[in-house]
């Protein structure tokens, strides 16, 4: 239907665990109601949230939604956050959150951080954020300080709220990650090249 993506793109497929110590406390927020999140659950893109009650029509559990991060930016746009929340009960979203491009400097990755933890505390039914884009070996070093950044946000302002990487399979996906060296996410975006090829 109009404003859905005509491809079904895989969600966060794979998930890191790991013994980790206790939690700390967590301060009562909006997405002190999101769901756990440890079942199985099929969902796709989408691109206008109005139509999230008719992806639960179709049996469809989540949606992953992009967000663009505006350079410099600390916190999304109101309409952003007030769409965000409009989502109705029961659906489960992925944010995917578009950084174009990478910031290069601790202020930068600052604020990329700051931006992502609004929507972490505001959105009850967010279940991950996923940095994209997807890196390349060039970018990997960039994106893998951005990454760092925005998960030490997000154990302050929602820690049990996992972050995740995407990878390109079409973009030389083992070299990609070697070159994002001890970088250990929680969940892994895997988005399969259209045909096989090397790496």
């Amino acid at each position: 239907w109009a404003g859905n993506r005509s491809a079904f793109d895989a969600l966060p497929i794979v998930r890191a665990t790991a013994a980790a110590p206790a939690k700390p406390a967590r301060r009562a927020t909006a997405a002190s109601g999101r769901a756990s999140g440890n079942g199985f659950a099929v969902g796709a893109a989408l691109d206008d949230l109005s139509q999230g009650a008719a992806l639960q029509k179709l049996g469809l559990r989540l949606a992953r939604i992009g967000v663009t991060w505006p350079p410099g930016a600390t916190a999304p746009d109101p309409g952003v956050t007030t769409a965000l929340q409009s989502l109705p009960p029961g659906l489960g979203t992925v944010v995917e959150l578009n950084a174009t491009p990478l910031p290069v400097d601790d202020s930068g990755r600052a604020a990329l951080a700051q931006y992502a933890a609004t929507p972490a505390q505001q959105t009850p039914g967010l279940q991950s954020v996923i940095l994209a884009p997807a890196p390349t070996t060039a970018s990997a070093a960039a994106y893998a300080l951005a990454y760092n950044a925005i998960r030490a946000a997000l154990l302050d302002a929602a820690p049990d709220l996992p972050v995740g990487i995407r990878i390109d399979g079409s973009l030389a996906p083992n070299a990609t990650l070697t070159a994002l060296g001890a970088l250990l996410p929680q969940l892994v975006a895997f988005h399969p090249a259209p045909a096989s090829g090397k790496g």
